[in-house]
This record gives structure tokens, sequence and C-alpha cells, in this order.
């Protein structure tokens, strides 16, 4: 495929909201993971919430005023100036919105519920359902092209990005909105532990003795475009390719030997027209439960061989859930813009069964071209997305 410019990118996580917090983070090795916060304090396993206060959602939407929405908004702060060049360039009807989440609004849901009242004091289209985060940030980039929410687990940030490239090389858009979300709730934290796949301790993605996930909320949002202008400023990122699959062998584990891992990031590479030889930086799903790093390691080698740096950064986040591709690709553009790999925090004993290569330090790595970011869910709906950065 043509690569697609990434004309802007914004977040909000555990790690903080700008890219200089975040590099920051990265390169201390600090984790934005907590113990003593109030959410769902009986979990008794550190959870990665986004720092400080939540400013409410703009005037005129606040029928949308959930914490999933202002997360949004925090992230589309740095796309918004972007977006609005573009609706001088095109009709606003060319630009779209897709947006990925796994829980959306689940949180203001659980609180009505809780509360025993026979009716929701919100509107739940506008709150609850999955297409009103689509909705939302249409409606506050004023906007008018498709305009729809995703949802496939743990890949709806990437799946996201998926649909958003589908729509600029079929001809119906000449931009489009990449969004992914999710906000800690309680249906989400009681449902992983009950799997078993939760970590009391801070995780260790690929660690001989891991034994699970924590879990976190945040938001990303990109924009991506048939082009890029000549007289646009900043780094030239790019979508280079992706690959998607479902491989559908279990409804919550991988393929234990990493067969949807490996189509989806071979073909991801056949996209982007390059070889293994070509990928400088792998940005693993790296979950830290005994059942994805092996698998993930498995189809990493058999896509790319062992030689490939590879680290999961979810030992800094905790499981962002919808968020965490969108999250995870900002983290991989960054790596490529700063041509610095960021270490697979938490890893002390590599699991023996894990050949890849998996970084125990930040790596300088001058040059870089491509970086490749996975994301692997629930049912084997596994994505992985190809960046590049041209100097």
């Amino acid at each position: 495929m043509e690569a697609l410019p990434v004309l802007a990118m914004g977040q909000a996580s555990p790690l903080g909201r700008t890219p200089d917090e975040v590099r920051a983070a990265l390169r201390a090795g600090r984790r934005g993971l907590r113990r003593d916060l109030p959410e769902c304090p009986e979990l008794g396993a550190p959870l990665g919430v986004v720092p400080g206060d939540l400013p409410p959602v703009p005037q005129g939407l606040e029928a949308f005023d959930t914490r999933c929405h202002r997360l949004l908004a925090v992230a589309l702060a740095a796309v918004q100036p972007s977006v609005d060049f573009w609706k001088e360039r095109v009709p606003s009807h060319r630009i779209a919105v897709v947006v990925g989440t796994s829980a959306s609004g689940n949180r203001d849901l659980e609180r009505h519920l809780a509360a025993g009242t026979p009716e929701a004091p919100f509107d739940y289209h506008r709150r609850q359902s999955f297409g009103a985060a689509a909705d939302f940030v249409a409606r506050l980039l004023g906007v008018q092209g498709p305009a729809f929410t995703v949802s496939t687990a743990c890949s709806s940030g990437a799946q996201a990005f998926v649909s958003g490239a589908g729509l600029i090389r079929s001809g119906r858009c000449d931009a489009v909105v990449v969004a992914s979300v999710d906000a800690l709730c309680r249906t989400t934290c009681f449902g992983f532990r009950s799997l078993g796949v939760m970590d009391p301790d801070f995780c260790r993605p690929f660690d001989a003795n891991r034994r699970g996930l924590n879990l976190g909320e945040g938001a990303a949002a990109f924009l991506l475009a048939r082009e890029r202008p000549s007289s646009w400023e900043g780094p030239d990122l790019r979508l280079a390719g992706f690959g998607a699959c479902s491989e559908a062998h279990h409804m919550t584990a991988p393929d234990p030997e990493g067969e949807g891992a490996f189509r989806a990031m071979a073909e991801a590479l056949s996209q982007a027209g390059i070889g293994p030889e070509d990928i400088g930086y792998v940005n693993a799903h790296g979950t830290a439960t005994p059942a994805n790093d092996g698998s993930e390691s498995r189809g990493i080698v058999r896509a790319l061989g062992t030689r490939v740096p590879c680290s999961s950064t979810k030992g800094y986040t905790g499981h962002l859930l919808g968020a965490a591709a969108g999250v995870e690709a900002f983290v991989t553009l960054l790596a490529l813009v700063d041509e610095v790999l960021p270490r697979n925090l938490g890893l002390e004993d590599l699991d023996p069964e894990v050949e890849a290569l998996i970084l125990r330090e930040d790596e300088a790595a001058p040059g870089i071209r491509f970086a490749l970011s996975n994301s692997f869910a629930f049912g084997g709906n596994d994505v992985s997305l190809v960046f590049e950065v041209r100097r």
C-alpha cells in the first residue's frame, strides 16, 4: 500500500499527557502504575490511571460528559489544529472519525446500577453506547464524514487505523481522525481477575516469573491523511502497512505457536513492501500473561527472526485495553522520531522459551526507519502496524 502520512498525534496515559512527559517517564524507567488509587481498591493490584483532573467536555457537549470522553478530549487537543487545517482544505464531509474502544462508558452504567435507581440519570446513547465515542469526536472537531466505533477488545485501537486507512484508500475520505480510548471500570478489572491473569504486583512482560497483567486507562488520537502538504512542519511519519487477521484459536487464549501474530506481521510487511531486515524495532503486545508472551515471541521469531529489538511498554502503563494500541502506536512513533528504543520494564529473568530479542535497557537506534507495533486480542483478533519515519 502507499504509505499514509500521520500528520498529528496526541495521548493521555498513566505516563502523562504530553510527548515530553512520556519521554521523561520512558527514559527514567518510571512506571505510571500505582497501588494507592481509589479505583477498585479491593482488587489488590496496581493500576494505571491518567494523572490529574480531567477538564469537563466543551460547552454544548455536556450530554457526552464521561471519563472516556474527557480522556479523548485531552488526546484530541494535540490533533485539533491539524484537523482545522484540513477543514479549510477539503469539505468537512471528507474528514472521517474512527474510534476503537473496549468498554466505552461502562463506568457510568456501573455507578447507576450500584445506586439502584430505576432510570439512568443520563442519555444512554451518548454516554454508554460504543457509538457515542465516535459521535463525540465528530461533534468536538466539527467534521461530518463517516464516524463509527470499532470494538475488537485489546486490538480495537489498531483496528481503528486499519479502518481509517481503508476509508482513505477507497477514496471515500481525504483525512481520518483515528482514536482509541478506555477508562478503568469495575467490570473490566474483576473480569480479568476472574480469568486468573492479573498480577498482584507490577507486571513483568516476557519474564520467566511473570504472573499476569496490570490494567490501566488512556486515550490516543492521530490524524491520517491522503497526502502530506509540502509546507507541513514536523517529522515525516507514515503508516506504511498493516496486517489484520482472526485466528480464532480460542475465545481468550492465543494460538500457542503464534500463528495469528505471525500472519498479522507477515501481512504488514507485505503491505509496506519491506522485508524483516528493514524493521528496526517491535513494540510487542507483551501482556505479561504466560500464554501471550510465549505465543507472541514465537510469532515474532517466525516473521522477523531473532535480531530485531523488541519491548513491551505495558510494564510502564499497564494494559490499556481498547486504548492500548493507540498509546503504544504513539510510543512507537516517538521511538522513530527520537531514535531511542524503550526498554522492557520489569524484565529480570528472561523466559528461556522466549527467543525474541527483548530489550533490558533503552537502546540508541540511529537511522531507524521502520518499526512495528503489535496488538493482539481475545478471539484471535490480531493486528500489526508498520510505521515509518522519513528523514
